[in-house]
């Protein structure tokens, strides 16, 4: 599995995690959720690559402004108090105009990850995450107006 495709997979495995617990913090055991999507039978070589990857995705998602947390215990162990923010929350609770009536995001989520993050197609994983980014990218100016008010 290449890089993206992972980044894919564990941000939806995230999303579902975090917006479970909403508004409740929890703590996210990189390795955990690691490896509930990396498949079965990886090398060990990309299973270790995937461990750095799992941190550098969370780190990445919170700088970009989906989550807010409270740094890591022991380095590549866990993110502590983890949670939404508005922005995650508002995405994820989404849904596109083309859509209206359908199902939110996050229901499209855990529709695709309920037979697990590892057997989860692909193609649909990789449409989830680009449309859970392109949400955040049009709110974007939206958020920016109402601040600046």
């Amino acid at each position: 599995m290449d890089n993206i495709a992972f980044f894919n997979r564990m941000t939806l495995a995230l999303f579902d995690k975090l917006y479970s617990a909403f508004p409740t913090p929890v703590d996210l055991k990189i390795n955990s959720i690691a490896m509930s999507v990396i498949p079965e039978g990886a090398e060990y070589d990309e299973t270790w690559d995937s461990l750095q990857a799992a941190e550098d995705a969370i780190d990445f998602l919170a700088q970009e402004g989906f989550l807010t947390h409270k740094g890591t215990y022991l380095e590549g162990g866990t993110f502590l108090q983890a949670r939404l923010t508005l922005k995650g929350l508002a995405i994820l609770g989404s849904v596109p105009d083309a859509l209206e009536g359908k199902q939110s995001l996050i229901d499209r989520i855990r529709k695709v990850l309920a037979g697990g993050a590892k057997e989860a197609g692909s193609e649909t994983v990789k449409l989830l995450t680009q449309q859970a980014f392109a949400a955040a990218v049009a709110a974007t100016p939206v958020v920016l107006a109402a601040v600046s008010k």
